[in-house]
């Protein structure tokens, strides 16, 4: 039985010369839909598909194809008709870009919903670029890649780590000053490691290039 249920809009893209494609996240994993005569037709979609909405839609599920139809679909929350600065939309697409690339298809989890929801309410409540940051720290926990930073990864000592220990990617985490020997690669430990690190182990440790990457830094600044 078909049963309407909550989602968030992560992307949309017009298929063919009528319908678009829109893909949701939803707490049964990322889900991907044909909105048929979207385009020509604004009845069923008044609002379009603001990216970031909380929604709530009604889907047929796939026949012959991987793709659902949406039959109806119900904006709950939007940023549509705010005046919101670049910044939030640029934290915003970097979000749900990552959201797209890393959650597969019909992959359930109610955690990754909840903390994507969470991030959404958060976003317009103040500074974007913290709120970007600890949603980022966080999905790569969900995803089990988040790198090793409470102790040495090569002999596991645990001290105080400063700015001579180093965030090394492809060792997965932190090295401390012995196990660096002369290589001294990689992120130093300082104030703002997190916000030097994320977007490099998206990069080289998932092997996703994100088209919105650069609203990381024009949030944030030029790394350390």
């Amino acid at each position: 039985m078909t049963q309407t249920q909550q989602a968030v809009i992560i992307s949309s893209k017009t298929l063919r010369e009528t319908d678009i494609l829109v893909r949701f996240a939803t707490p049964h994993g990322r889900l991907t839909a044909i909105a048929n005569s979207a385009r020509r037709s604004q009845k069923r979609f008044p609002s379009g598909f603001p990216l970031g909405s909380e929604v709530e839609i009604l889907c047929l599920p796939a026949k012959s194809s991987h793709l659902s139809t949406l039959q109806d679909m119900r904006i709950v929350r939007s940023f549509l008709g705010m005046d919101i600065p670049h910044s939030l939309l640029g934290a915003m697409s970097y979000a749900l870009e990552l959201v797209d690339r890393t959650w597969p298809e019909h992959q359930a989890s109610p955690e990754k919903f909840a903390r994507l929801t969470q991030f959404l309410n958060d976003l317009p409540q103040g500074d974007p670029a913290p709120v970007l940051q600890r949603f980022c720290w966080d999905w790569l926990g969900l995803l089990g890649f988040q790198p090793m930073v409470s102790h040495c990864v090569h002999c596991e000592k645990q001290e105080e780590v400063d700015s001579g220990w180093r965030i090394l990617a492809e060792s997965g985490g932190v090295v401390c000053p012995d196990c660096q020997g002369s290589d001294r690669g990689g992120i130093p430990m300082t104030q703002n490691w997190q916000r030097d690190v994320i977007p490099v182990w998206i990069q080289y440790v998932l092997d996703i290039k994100l088209k919105s990457g650069e609203w990381w830094h024009l949030i944030w600044g030029p790394p350390a």
